[in-house]
């Protein structure tokens, strides 16, 4: 049976429970998108982008996290690719995109999950993946990956010369860490 670790964000708000944020060091943080096609993978990533996480004040469990980004800022280090990729994705009217946690469930097998609303492409879905979260010495660090299906978001699946195919199911890997801020 699964445990939930923290509760919906409204309600946090509402009983008033203090808050440790996390600093995220951007510098040992990184999110990579892995991009499979029948010619021509690659991995971009995610120049740029904002990630607040609050912890309870023990540092223990995580109250909220956001994490928004500009699809701008998505690079994947061939500025041709780069170009195709955000007409494909309409970047100009579609630039914004969110992750905003709902939940994290520990398993009894201790695995857990992160059960959150995905914004991309001006849609929003459910999304459900696997974590790993551990703090240390004031230290804080979440990582995992997530299997996103580009269809889902009203894209339809890149093909060229009848051959050549992108999948639309992509992963987004991710490492954030940072330092947990003392309460004022």
């Amino acid at each position: 049976m699964m445990k939930p670790l923290c509760f919906w964000l409204g309600l946090l708000t509402a009983a008033g429970a203090t808050a440790a944020p996390v600093a995220v060091d951007s510098a040992a943080s990184r999110i990579d998108i892995d991009v499979k096609a029948t010619a021509g993978s690659f991995v971009g990533q995610l120049a740029a982008y904002d990630a607040m996480i609050e912890l309870d004040d023990a540092g223990q469990t995580v109250r909220s996290a956001v994490v928004t980004f500009d699809f701008n800022d998505v690079q994947t280090g061939e500025e041709k690719r780069d170009k195709h990729m955000h007409a494909w994705q309409d970047t100009p009217q579609f630039p914004a995109g969110r992750f905003e946690l709902e939940e994290l469930v520990s398993a009894a097998d201790s695995s857990t999950t992160a059960k959150g609303a995905l914004t991309f492409h001006g849609q929003t879905h459910l999304l459900e993946f696997p974590v790993t979260v551990t703090t240390a010495a004031g230290r804080f660090t979440v990582a995992g990956e997530a299997v996103i299906d580009t269809r889902d978001y009203g894209l339809p699946i890149i093909r060229k010369l009848l051959m050549l195919r992108v999948n639309p199911e992509v992963t987004v890997r991710f490492h954030l860490e940072g330092d947990m801020v003392a309460a004022n």
